[in-house]
């Protein structure tokens, strides 16, 4: 590749660029250019493929190491860490760390450049050399360079790449070793101020574990300076300076500073898939799904997992019942489960990890907890020593007394009544797996310790579930992961209040958390009414409303479950449903076809003059306030609801229903406030399609419409007649559907009540 000799870098003889690749102005600067070199090498070994720059390569000899051994994306990543000053690879992604065995080394340098990009850096050019004596990388020079330029989203001249061998002497020549070495030219895009931010170790969910053979240690350059923990995490919170997020361990409002600047990792307990969903399973779920929006919508990037546990006495027991397997019963009740989600709108979740995929995970984990003296086995089983953590109650203000742990059998082999299973030995007749305590299967709180280090790391920002999971399933969670990282598990701990029936002592489909009395069980919601046959209930109310019912109060607060408050959602649905009709009927286009503002910074203020305008402004700066404060849907909704009575009382007092006054400026005014309703209702999750597609299905909603014109045409005729007996038979009858019927000067229009 050609030298540039007009680029030049303290330190650096000299750097060069891609064949015909302009280089821009403003890389010209040399405040704006960083440049990293990046070193790795590995053992060859006997037997194909090659796994090289992200693709397998045909050959009689693989790499040897701790991850998939890629020593190209290995060293691509060191250089690009090092151009941006966020240290190195074995920082970021440490050997010590069991979930980067075996991991897939293109996932770790997408996250690594993730982080390079924003830190404020872009890709000017990428020199890479690889010396090693098979295979000949000349046939596969341009598949190799197409696979570096897919994985880094750049363009492929911005890549460099040349083979070379040992010429028959040492161990490259000898076929023995093979080496890696990457130049990276970054320039800086305008946000240098994260340039300087040390890099943080990170997991997301890699390719299963695989046996791997330790690896030599790469040589890198000097370790980076230690890490600014709060110089990094009060960064983070640039993109929404005013947010506040209630945090439970501290039982306060905080600003949200996440581990990672821009990015933030959540994580949600999922169901125990033993039964079909009820409606309480859906109130955890809309509710990080709204918050994930919110987040993205502030410029955060978000991964969102929730588990799945399918591995539990309750499955057990009811797959026996069912005379069928227990993973045929989890498989029926998650398909059951996201099916109901879909429905609700909750589309926004990253990774739906399962308890039986991360059996080696929880292994490890549980190991690790023996090795550091905080766990203990005992005739097969593995327990938790909580007497071993100073810390255990902090979450839920609970001492270690008040946690019984298991019972029975169990009870004889712990070293204290609080102690909490992370192993069980495994029974006659129950599923199980080999372990070094014996045959056995995971305790309930270890799988979600183990699936979100795997997949967001050892600390993450958002752990969030009902509160009747703070004790003890999150307690116990905190300590084990605490106690075998040296760090807190969470830095944010949110839990979402719980559904009740109406008047009623107990949780929807569960226990009550206070003494219920027999008035309070009697109101109770059962599987009948709510607690299950969820498939049911959305067939009767939709998706959309029962979405609608959950986010009208704040997350925090118990949810009343019962005919009255969903009808009261239902009917305050409609006030936007008729505004949807109403504007396609006055600007003759769906309010659907509007493509809202995805992006807070993007968003730009209409050049229009109107108080109209203004107020819908305000509304749209009230409605952010709340959502700042702690994710307050229940304030926003109400925002939203101001901002629709607004445009229906200009539709009424600006006569728009007469054609006469529908002016240019008049629907420029109805435009501009609907497109700001779309972008606000998109951040809750609500009309994301028409209505009529969310109440009718397939071919029947084209039949329903026309059954409704010929009906709305018989009435007007029999009105125009005056007939007013007949055309109170059709409005009677069609109120007693729950279709209400809205007479307007240019004629009738329906909608479901």
């Amino acid at each position: 590749m050609p030298w540039s000799d007009d680029l030049h870098t303290p330190g650096c003889r000299q750097t060069w660029v891609a064949d015909n690749q302009e280089v821009r102005k403003e890389d010209r600067r040399m405040d704006d250019l960083r440049v990293g070199i990046g070193f790795d090498s590995h053992r060859l070994a006997a037997g194909g493929p090659m796994r090289l720059g992200g693709i397998d390569i045909d050959c009689d000899a693989h790499l040897v190491g701790h991850s998939d051994a890629d020593l190209l994306l290995h060293a691509i990543t060191d250089a690009l860490l090092g151009a941006a000053n966020l240290g190195d690879i074995g920082q970021m992604f440490p050997n010590t760390d069991p979930a980067n065995r075996g991991r897939d080394s293109a996932d770790m340098l997408r996250l690594a450049w993730e982080k390079v990009r924003q830190a404020g850096f872009r890709l000017v050019n990428l020199d890479c050399v690889v010396q090693t004596e098979i295979p000949k990388l000349s046939p596969v020079r341009g598949t190799l360079i197409a696979s570096i330029a897919e994985i880094l989203q750049v363009d492929p001249a911005a890549i460099g790449l040349k083979g070379k061998t040992g010429e028959g002497s040492g161990p490259i020549g000898h076929k023995e070793l093979a080496e890696a070495t990457v130049v990276a030219l970054l320039a800086q895009t305008g946000n240098s101020a994260l340039a300087n931010q040390p890099s943080l170790a990170v997991s997301t969910d890699p390719k299963p574990i695989a046996p791997s053979v330790p690896s030599p240690s790469p040589r890198h350059a000097p370790p980076p300076r230690e890490p600014d923990m709060t110089e990094a995490l009060h960064d983070s919170s640039r993109l929404a300076p005013n947010l506040r997020v209630y945090n439970t361990l501290t039982k306060t409002k905080e600003p949200l500073m996440t581990q990672q600047p821009g990015a933030v990792g959540m994580y949600l307990c999922g169901p125990t898939v033993y039964a079909p969903a009820h409606i309480g399973h859906m109130v955890g779920p809309v509710i990080f799904d709204t918050i994930k929006r919110y987040l993205v919508y502030c410029g955060y990037s978000v991964t969102w997992v929730v588990n799945i546990t399918d591995i539990d006495d309750k499955l057990i027991q009811r797959s026996n019942q069912l005379g069928i397997s227990m993973p045929q019963l989890a498989t029926q009740m998650t398909a059951d489960y996201l099916s109901n989600l879909q429905a609700l709108g909750v589309d926004q979740i990253d990774h739906l990890p399962r308890a039986t995929d991360h059996i080696p995970e929880i292994i490890q984990f549980v190991q690790e907890l023996i090795d550091r003296g905080y766990a203990y086995a005992s005739e097969g089983d593995v327990f938790f020593d909580v007497a071993r953590d100073s810390q255990y109650g902090q979450l839920s203000n609970r001492s270690a007394d008040s946690q019984q742990g298991e019972g029975g059998e169990a009870a004889s082999r712990k070293r204290s009544p609080g102690d909490f299973a992370l192993w069980k030995k495994a029974k006659a007749g129950e599923p199980s797996w080999e372990s070094p305590w014996g045959a056995g299967r995971p305790g309930w709180h270890i799988e979600c310790s183990a699936m979100s280090r795997r997949i967001l790391g050892k600390t993450f920002d958002i752990h969030g579930g009902g509160l009747d999971l703070v004790f003890p399933h999150h307690e116990n969670e905190s300590a084990q992961s605490r106690c075998c990282h040296g760090a807190p598990m969470v830095r944010y701990w949110m839990h979402n209040g719980l559904m009740r029936a109406s008047e009623a002592a107990g949780k929807v489909g569960g226990r009550s958390d206070r003494e219920a009395t027999p008035a309070d069980t009697s109101s109770k919601i059962s599987r009948s009414k709510g607690a299950g046959g969820l498939a049911k209930l959305i067939e009767q109310q939709t998706g959309e409303r029962l979405r609608f019912f959950l986010l009208r109060t704040q997350y925090r607060s118990t949810n009343v479950f019962g005919e009255e408050p969903l009808q009261e959602a239902g009917t305050a649905l409609e006030t936007f449903y008729r505004l949807f009709q109403r504007y396609e009927r006055l600007l003759g286009q769906s309010p659907f076809d509007i493509d809202p503002n995805r992006r807070r910074a993007s968003f730009v203020a209409p050049p229009l003059q109107h108080p109209v305008v203004d107020q819908v402004l305000a509304m749209r700066e009230s409605f952010l306030t709340k959502m700042d404060d702690d994710f307050n849907t229940g304030g926003a909704v109400s925002d939203l609801f101001d901002l629709a009575r607004s445009l229906n009382r200009f539709i009424e007092s600006a006569k728009l229903e007469e054609s006469q006054h529908r002016t240019p400026e008049a629907l420029e005014v109805l435009r501009v406030g609907m497109a700001i309703l779309r972008e606000l209702s998109a951040i809750l999750g609500l009309f994301q399609k028409p209505v009529q597609t969310q109440s009718s299905q397939g071919d029947d909603a084209q039949l329903v419409d026309d059954l409704m014109k010929i009906l709305l045409q018989i009435r007007a005729q029999a009105r125009q007649n005056k007939d007013f007996a007949t055309a109170d038979l059709v409005r009677n009858g069609l109120t007693a559907l729950k279709i209400a019927v809205q007479d307007l000067k240019e004629g009738s229009t329906w909608s479901r009540q």
